[in-house]
């Protein structure tokens, strides 16, 4: 899953959930959307199959050639967090802070299957009781840590105009450190 990161707000850029292919596909599709979206930050689940795609040898190339960065995800009993886990997002779905692409026959049918994902998600591990697949859902959660640490980097650079509530202290007259 693709995202932008813009004004506060998440856009959807697209969704891939092709099953398989190892690391040769996953190489492909981040070449792909490289190229195609300038996509260059990537958070990559690292557990069982997918610790191997940071380590093979074209990915890593890939990565050095372009700037491209890959970052690992652990997941764990942190998805069930309620201030951090999956479930958070529907705060920001709520506010309208996740914007999903709706506009033609093929983001319908991505979304669609995205939004299927989401009525269903439980955070249980799919089973004989519950088939239905979280993948995307999973993968839509796994920026979430570095989007909250861009806002924050975001609402520092805004700056404001700070007035000391004691008047009688002005900062501007002290020039020498107090433990000289």
């Amino acid at each position: 899953m693709g995202y932008r990161y813009l004004e506060l707000r998440t856009y959807c850029i697209d969704i891939d959930n092709q099953q398989g292919g190892g690391v040769r596909a996953a190489a492909q599709i981040i070449s792909d959307w490289w190229h195609k979206y300038d996509l260059s930050h990537w958070i990559i689940e690292e557990n069982g199959f997918q610790t191997a795609i940071r380590q093979d040898g074209n990915i890593k190339e890939l990565t050095l050639r372009t700037g491209i960065l890959l970052q690992g995800h652990l997941t764990g009993k942190n998805k069930h967090d309620p201030l951090y886990g999956v479930g958070a997002m529907a705060e920001l779905f709520e506010a309208n802070k996740i914007h999903l692409p709706y506009g033609n026959s093929e983001s319908q049918a991505k979304i669609d299957s995205y939004k299927r994902q989401l009525v269903y998600f439980d955070g249980k591990p799919v089973s004989s009781r519950n088939k239905h697949k979280t993948d995307i859902v999973m993968a839509s959660w796994f920026p979430m840590k570095v989007f909250r640490r861009v806002q924050k980097e975001h609402l520092a650079e805004v700056g404001m105009e700070y007035n000391p509530s004691f008047s009688g202290y002005n900062i501007t007259e002290m020039n020498d450190a107090p433990w000289q």
